[in-house]
Parts: structure tokens; sequence; C-alpha cells
């Protein structure tokens, strides 16, 4: 790798520089709104959003939940599909119907009452996708997948528990910090490259943390723990705590340092 390449890749992956320039785009003379339960039953939170859930974000800017959302079975919260959005669930909880036990002895988890492809929040529009979310501040439980996020995007101070197959999901350079993940059914933090930091990702089906072999995700001071399969899979990291996981394989894992395991220190 020559000097200007690792300079990139250290600026990419700089702590800040990408929800930074996030949070500058949403801003401006973009739309603002609250989002709660009687305004997703009435519609029209932004043009062509019909009555009921889910909620559809067409336009760019700052939404703010000022209430929990119960969401009915088989249908998602909140879909956005709109570029430079900021969702703010400002403390409050975006619920579906899905429940998930584990059993401790073989750490195996069990859901019901969602679809696996089923997201809580999704961010999506098609092909081409949708860039510069930020997702932040709440809890998204009980779905498929919690919260789907596409390119460009930033889960921010968000706990997803209790849902079937996957907590947070990233499909594209995603920004990640101070998740909480933990009782999903298959992993807690799932992205194919980006950042996952001040992490928490515990008693998921499958693996805590996961990235995508060839991609680059670097994982730092964050701990993943009794979960199915690995801790952490596909990733760089550093400062990380892995322990009491289904199994441990260090070979899609690159270590900076800092590092501990059930193996010991790397």
């Amino acid at each position: 790798m020559n000097r200007f390449t690792t300079t990139r890749l250290r600026l990419s992956l700089r702590p800040g520089l990408l929800l930074a320039a996030l949070l500058a785009g949403a801003g401006g003379a973009w739309a603002q709104a609250t989002i709660n339960h009687s305004k997703a039953l009435a519609g029209n939170v932004t043009p062509g959003d019909l009555p009921g859930y889910p909620i559809t974000i067409s336009r760019p800017g700052h939404y703010k939940l000022t209430g929990n959302l119960t969401v009915p079975a088989d249908t998602i919260a909140i879909d956005i599909s709109a570029d430079h959005v900021t969702l703010d669930l400002n403390g409050f909880t975006v619920a579906g119907p899905a429940r998930c036990t584990r059993n401790a002895a073989t750490r195996t988890v069990s859901c019901t009452g969602a679809a696996q492809l089923l997201r809580g929040i999704r961010v999506d529009n098609g092909a081409a996708g949708v860039r510069h979310t930020v997702v932040r501040n709440g809890r998204v439980i009980g779905f498929g997948i919690g919260v789907s996020m596409s390119i460009d995007s930033v889960v921010q101070d968000v706990a997803v528990m209790h849902n079937v197959a996957v907590g947070v999901s990233g499909a594209g350079r995603l920004q990640a910090e101070r998740i909480v993940a933990t009782l999903n059914g298959s992993a807690g933090i799932g992205a194919q490259a980006g950042l996952v930091r001040d992490s928490v990702a515990s008693d998921n089906g499958s693996s805590g943390i996961s990235g995508s072999a060839g991609r680059l995700l670097l994982v730092s001071n964050s701990v993943a723990s009794g979960n199915g399969h690995l801790g952490i899979d596909a990733a760089t990291v550093r400062g990380t705590v892995q322990g009491g996981n289904g199994s441990i394989n260090r070979t899609l894992v690159r270590s900076l340092g800092g590092n501990a395991d059930d193996n010991g220190i790397y």
C-alpha cells in the first residue's frame, strides 16, 4: 500500500468526519418535522406518505420522534427514500411484534413474531441506494432487521434487540457508534465496510459484529460476548474484547493491538 493510499484510509476512518459531514448536509433549509403515532396514522409526514405505517420520509431534512411508535405486524415502521435525512429517535422506542429468547447453555437464540426481512427503519431507494442518513438516540426492537442502512450512513446511540435477523445492517460504509445490540436472532451488527466503535454486541444468535471478507471494517473499543458463533468476524480490530462466544476465528480478523479474547491478548 503506498503512502497516498494509506493517508486516504486514515482520513476516511478518522472518527467523526463522516458524522460531521452528514449532519452538515442534513441542515439548512430542508424539512424539519416531528413524528409520533398519531401523525403516522394521519399520514402526510412528507408528500405521498399514506395514513398508517410505514411512515415514508421522501424529503431531505431533520425528523424527530415525540413519542414511542408501536408498529403492527408485517409492516415497516419508517421508510427513508431521500438522501440527507437525519432521524432523531429522541430517546423513544420503535417497537414491532417480534420477541427473542436465548438458551444460555447452547447460546441459541429463537425469535418469533416477524419475518426475517421485515425492517424497522429501512433506508433504501432501489439499486442506486440512499446516501447520507443519520439515525440516532433511541431503541428499535421487534422486527426482522432493526435498522437497515444504505450508503455513507451513521447509526449513533441506538439499542437494537429482539430482531429476528440482524440488529443494525449496513449496505456500505457504515459508521456505528455507541450501539447496544443484544438478543438478535443472527448478527448484532453487520456492515460491509466502515467503522464500529464504542459498541457492545452480546447474546446474539450468530456473530456479534460481522464485516465482509475483502472489505475494510474497523472495530474499535468494543465488546462482543456471549454470541452463538463468533464475537467479531471479518474485521480489523483495536482495543476490542471478545469472550464467551461460540467459537474463535482470527483468520479473518486483523489486529491493530490492544485486543483480547478467550485465547489471550493479541
